[in-house]
């Protein structure tokens, strides 16, 4: 699995990118939308996670699921809010979080766990064997 990581605040960023990694996934970190969107093309990666502000107002969101349209948008907001939220899901974001160092364990949480759903559903496709996808088999 990979996950591309857009932004400059690298006192967030790293840490979150080692996270991942130890976890086992390919991380690329991008400075800004264009090399997000270049990064995406090359690497086909599950996952990016972004500051809200750049997905939703730079509109960098519609372009990445324009180009991929299964990758899950994971944002960060600075100061979130439930107009925030509403907005970041019109756009295309599937999670919301706030962008404190606090969040980073359940950011790196939530990627793990769809991750592995993601390999099972693969593997169940792949297979054509319910029990490939842990699974039970319908009666």
């Amino acid at each position: 699995m990979k996950a591309i990581i857009v932004g400059q605040d690298m006192e967030l960023m790293e840490p979150l990118a080692a996270r991942l990694t130890e976890a086992g996934l390919t991380v690329i970190i991008a400075e800004n939308g264009s090399s997000a969107l270049a990064a995406l093309s090359k690497s086909n990666a599950q996952f990016v996670v972004a500051d809200s502000d750049l997905l939703i107002e730079h509109n960098l969101a519609h372009e990445l699921m324009k180009r991929s349209p299964l990758v899950r948008l994971v944002g960060f907001s600075a100061q979130p809010s439930l107009p925030g939220l509403i907005e970041a899901l019109i756009s295309g974001l599937v999670d919301y979080f706030p962008r404190t160092p606090a969040c980073l364990e359940a950011v790196t949480d939530l990627i793990i766990s769809e991750g592995q759903r993601l390999a099972r559903w693969r593997d169940l496709l792949i297979t054509a064997d319910p029990a490939a996808g842990n699974e039970k088999p319908a009666v």
